[in-house]
């Protein structure tokens, strides 16, 4: 690290001379604390601390909810190690390779990205640093290249009252905003060191009156955004899940069964969520006409308008047979659909091995989460191509999961394909009553099939993940056993988020004396909800610090959504 060096000094008045003096002996001190130490009237010490964190003298932080400042070193780059090579890449990656992963920018030409990169500045956000406050505009747009910004809304003495979201890798902020000269509603801070790409209001503009690609890649982003808004307001926010399967259509009948009946019991925000399992299959027609004595799941007969079905007696509605018009498969879709997500909460569609149907079809690609199973350990390549089929009319950021139905003996064979998410165990092949029995994680609930369609269940209704990246080495040659390491990290976030996985991998970093070294690193993932996430992320970042320091690590690096952070 190097401070300001004698002539930097020599440029500074005798006023900002001891603000430097003052914060190099006691860092992270408010303004409050700063008058008491250097006698500067209030006033005039607000706008030189201003002056100097806008000329990079001094950072601006949010600390334990306070408003802090402390002078801003130089370092030079860390050395990062034990990452998989595919990661390892990108911290070596120059600005014109990473513009061609960027949506709105890939397309440009490379005279036109050589343009738009000359305009721009790169600056490295400290943790806590402070880039935006709410209430003020924009005056520049960036795009993060490493790291993880977040949003927040403040609340008096800057307590941050809410989290409302981050800012990963590749994701731009302030351009919204910057082009529609509205204020910020949220406080941006680095959550760890950050490295953010900058571009002056001004010189962007300047540029999209240039670059009709440019303008053009902007206006379908922003149109493709208030498109989501408008069909949020239209459909509801009811949660899309289907299951299908490539073979037989039992164990897509009696997962979804289940997941509904999970779904329904699981009322952790204070109400009973609204559910329906849309059975495509029509299986459950037949007990609409039923004789009394076979409806003991059956509550009372629907009409939804749309289509008929029931109540069932585990809590939530089916729709087993819906009304048909003369009208083309999607625009039937957006009907049926605009009815069920705007009331209910989860709409959990069994859709069997039918690849004909064109409205099932469409079906798949509208739902948020696709899981696709199989009894056949050899369908994994299958069901990737499968996939690349259905990505015409998937919508964007579709989860979708790969499972397979094995016996026993294949549940735990070790030459499983990693193609495959999911392993589920194999059960009795379903009646044509099933609506006339309960589910099964209620029958039977800590059996084997019922605790796998728990985890199943888990896993489709958290959103996000996050992985703790644990080395074997402290150094070159010096492999160390990290099993307590990571058994430290599984027990840590099972407990914050209710379970945890492990898995090996080989990391790979450059040293300048070995060249390129493999070793071994852990990663221990979780799957967490939204607002876990929003919740408890400073606390996985305090792990991973405090890992780092007793591994005697240069950093340590944190998977968030499939984004590579550093701590």
């Amino acid at each position: 690290m190097s401070r300001l060096s004698p002539l930097d000094m020599l440029a500074l008045s005798d006023n900002e001379q001891e603000i430097l003096r003052c914060l190099s002996r006691q860092p992270r001190m408010t303004i409050r604390e700063i008058a008491l130490t250097t006698k500067i009237a209030s006033t005039e010490l607000e706008s030189l601390l201003n002056q100097m964190v806008h000329a990079s003298q001094l950072v601006e932080q949010i600390h334990e909810g306070e408003r802090t400042f402390a002078v801003r070193f130089t370092s030079t780059k860390r050395q990062v190690r034990n990452l998989p090579a595919s990661i390892r890449d990108i911290l070596d990656q120059p600005l014109d390779h990473f513009l061609d992963e960027i949506p709105l920018t890939a397309h440009l030409s490379m005279p036109d990205k050589q343009r738009l990169l000359a305009k721009s500045k790169v600056r490295t956000l400290l943790p806590d640093e402070v880039f935006l406050w709410q209430g003020k505009m924009f005056e520049q747009i960036g795009l993060v290249r490493s790291g993880l910004l977040k949003k927040s809304r403040l609340q008096g003495r800057q307590e941050v009252g809410r989290t409302m979201g981050y800012v990963h890798r590749k994701e731009w902020f302030g351009l919204s905003e910057a082009l529609g000269e509205r204020v910020s509603s949220d406080t941006y801070t680095a959550v760890t060191e950050c490295e953010v790409v900058l571009w002056s209001v001004p010189d962007l503009i300047a540029f999209l009156t240039t670059s009709a690609s440019f303008s053009l890649s902007i206006g379908r982003l922003l149109s493709h955004q208030l498109h989501l808004c408008q069909r949020q307001h239209v459909h509801g926010l009811g949660r899309l899940w289907a299951v299908e399967t490539l073979d037989s259509d039992e164990p897509a009948t009696l997962l979804a069964l289940n997941l509904a009946a999970l779904a329904s019991h699981n009322d952790g925000e204070g109400r009973r969520k609204r559910v329906i399992l849309w059975d495509t299959l029509a299986q459950g027609t037949a007990l609409l006409d039923a004789d009394e004595s076979d409806k003991e799941t059956l509550r009372e007969v629907l009409d939804f308008g749309i289509g008929k079905g029931f109540s069932h007696s585990s809590g939530f509605d089916v729709l087993t047979e819906v009304r048909h018009r003369d009208y083309p498969a999607e625009v039937e879709l957006d009907i049926f659909l605009t009815f069920l997500q705007s009331h209910y909460d989860y709409i959990i569609c069994d859709i069997g091995s039918s690849m004909q149907d064109e409205l099932l079809w469409r079906l798949r690609g509208q739902a948020e989460t696709l899981l696709t199973l199989t009894r056949d350990c050899s369908q994994a390549s299958r069901g990737q191509e499968h996939w690349r089929k259905l990505q015409a009319i998937a919508r964007p950021g579709q989860k979708r999961l790969l499972a397979l139905v094995a016996d026993g003996e294949s549940t735990s064979a070790t030459n499983m394909d990693p193609a495959f998410h999911l392993v589920l165990p194999n059960h009795a092949p379903v009646t044509t009553h099933w609506y006339t029995t309960p589910p099964l994680v209620e029958t039977d609930s800590e059996g084997v099939v019922s605790r796998a369609f728990k985890e199943v269940y888990r896993r489709l209704s958290l959103n996000h993940t996050i992985g703790i990246f644990i080395p074997s080495t402290l150094d070159v040659n010096h492999a160390i056993d990290n099993g307590a390491q990571v058994q430290r990290a599984l027990s840590f976030l099972g407990a914050l988020f209710g379970g945890a996985t492990r898995s090996d991998a080989e990391g790979v970093w450059r040293s300048e004396d070995n060249g390129l070294v493999v070793e071994q690193v852990t990663i221990v993932r979780t799957f967490v909800s939204q607002k876990a996430l929003e919740t408890h992320l400073d606390e996985v970042i305090a792990f991973a610090t405090q890992m780092k320091q007793e591994m005697r690590q240069e950093a340590i690096a944190l998977d968030i959504d499939n984004h590579l952070m550093l701590v």
